[in-house]
C-alpha cells in the first residue's frame, strides 16, 4: 500500500492559516474527491503533495510519484509545434534530452563518455524511459484521443483535448500518484464524460473540481475542508452530500 501522510503540518499565507497541525493519511488506491470551498485551501493542499510547496512546521511524507494538473497550468510548451505525444511525454521527464545525450556519449566510445552515459541511463531507467512510449500511447487511448491526434501540433489541439493529454500524462509515470485540479473548465458534455470513464478506470487519484457530477461517478472517498476541520470519509461524493 502506497500512503502520503500529514503529521503535525501547518501551511498558511500572509498570516492566515489554512491548515494547522493536520493529521491525515491518503491511500494512493483511494480515487479521492478533494472538496472545500474557494479558498478553503485544495490547490494548496495538491501542491504541497506535489512538492511544490513546503509545510511550514511538521512533515509530509510520501512514497510514491506525486503529479499535478492544475486548472491554471500552462507552460510555454502549450504554444509549441511540437506534437501532441512530444509535449506530453517530455512533460513527465526529459526522455528525449537523455536520448539524445546517450547517443551522442556512445559515439564519442571513451570512458569518460561511457561514465556519463551509465549515469544518464541510471535515469533514464529510474523513471522508466525503455516503456514510457507504450504506457503513454495506452493512456491516450484510453482517455479517448486516438493516435490520429499523437502527431497533430499541440497548439493547434482544443483545450479539451490539452486537458486531456495532459491527464492521461499523469498516470503514464512510473508510480505515479495523480493530482488533479479543476480538469473539466475546457471540456465539453462529450469531453466530460470520457474524462469520468477515464479516472473510474483509475485505480487511484486526487480530485478537486466544483463538477459534482465527475466528482458523484468517479470517487469512492471523500477528503472535506471544512471550516473547521479537515475530514476524510468512505463512500462516493454522491453518498457524502
Amino acid at each position: 500500500m502506497s500512503t502520503i501522510i500529514f503529521r503535525k503540518l501547518c501551511f498558511g499565507y500572509s498570516g492566515i492559516d489554512l491548515f494547522t497541525n493536520l493529521d491525515l493519511v491518503l491511500d494512493t488506491h483511494w480515487r479521492t474527491a478533494l472538496v472545500g470551498r474557494n479558498g478553503r485551501g485544495k490547490t494548496t493542499l495538491l501542491r504541497l503533495i506535489a512538492g511544490e510547496l513546503h509545510p511550514e512546521k511538521g512533515s509530509l511524507t510520501r512514497d510514491c510519484n506525486p503529479r499535478l494538473f492544475h486548472r491554471t497550468q500552462n507552460s510555454p510548451s502549450d504554444a509549441t509545434s511540437e506534437s501532441l505525444f512530444n509535449v506530453v511525454l517530455d512533460g513527465i521527464a526529459p526522455y528525449r534530452a537523455w536520448e539524445a545525450r546517450m547517443d551522442s556519449l556512445l559515439q564519442q566510445n571513451s570512458d569518460a563518455a561511457l561514465k556519463a552515459y551509465a549515469e544518464i541511463q541510471e535515469d533514464y531507467v529510474h523513471h522508466g524511459g525503455y516503456e514510457i512510449r507504450a504506457q503513454l500511447e495506452k493512456e491516450l487511448t484510453r482517455v479517448g484521443l486516438p493516435s490520429s491526434l499523437w502527431q497533430r501540433r499541440f497548439a493547434s489541439l482544443s483545450g479539451g483535448e490539452r486537458t486531456r493529454a495532459k491527464t492521461a500524462s499523469l498516470f503514464a509515470a512510473n508510480n505515479s500518484f495523480a493530482l488533479i485540479d479543476e480538469p473539466t473548465n475546457h471540456l465539453d458534455l462529450k469531453g466530460r464524460q470520457q474524462l469520468a470513464e477515464y479516472l473510474c478506470s483509475q485505480s487511484g487519484f486526487l480530485l478537486a473540481s466544483h463538477d459534482r457530477q465527475l466528482l458523484g461517478h468517479t470517487t469512492n472517498h471523500v477528503l472535506a475542508l471544512n471550516r473547521s476541520n479537515v475530514s476524510l470519509e468512505k463512500g462516493s461524493y454522491v453518498q457524502w452530500r
